[in-house]
């Protein structure tokens, strides 16, 4: 299984929902839309991750307990995706911040990635990683560059793939949802607490 399969093949939905994620932000921030149309977006792109198999079906507990969600896997999947990629988008609102809590959760995505092999969650959190790091150096106050719409959506949509992917069981749809919940503790909470 080499990486041009991971790219064309096992990842297609993937790509096919940033690229509908990129649209929407691009959008957004050339022509403004409404909040009805960003959510379809988002909606669309939710639907194309699980079309691809990132999905919640059950969560492992940290003694082996395993809580099924059966019906309601799909679903929460898609409110799971929309929350954090609308998590990290509501971050994006003080210079820096949305991209250095961003690069925090990459390198600890990173982390788990290298520890359970996953090479495409590795190549991806690198990239992420240095484009952020990137980023960062010109979007400190006074910041002369901006992430705007389109950067955070992204960002956002990226980091709740990221939460399922790197957090699954090998070989089943197994999440250690604990660990998710630890490592995008910043942007729900701040997301909680601005509803």
């Amino acid at each position: 299984m080499g990486p041009v399969y991971l790219i064309q093949t096992r990842y297609r939905y993937f790509w096919s929902g940033l690229g509908v994620i990129l649209i929407t932000g691009l959008w957004d921030d050339l022509r403004g839309i409404s909040s009805k149309l960003k959510f379809i977006g988002e909606g669309i792109a939710a639907g194309l991750l699980i079309i691809g198999g990132c999905k919640i079906q059950s969560f492992a507990g940290p003694f082996g307990d395993v809580l099924d969600l059966g019906i309601f896997s799909m679903p929460f999947s898609f409110l799971w995706i929309i929350f954090l990629t609308n998590a990290i988008n509501l971050l994006d609102g003080l210079d820096g911040l949305a991209g250095g809590v961003g690069l925090i959760i990459t390198l600890g995505i990173l982390a788990i990635a290298l520890w359970i092999n996953n090479s495409f969650i590795v190549i991806m959190g690198i990239v992420l990683a240095g484009g952020l790091l990137g980023f960062l150096r010109y979007n400190y106050h006074p910041a002369s560059i901006f992430m705007g719409e389109v950067g955070s959506l992204q960002l956002g949509y990226v980091m709740a793939f990221f939460s399922i992917e790197a957090m699954k069981m090998a070989g089943s749809q197994q999440v250690y949802f604990l660990v998710s919940l630890v490592v995008f503790a910043v942007p729900m909470t701040d997301t909680l607490v601005s509803f």
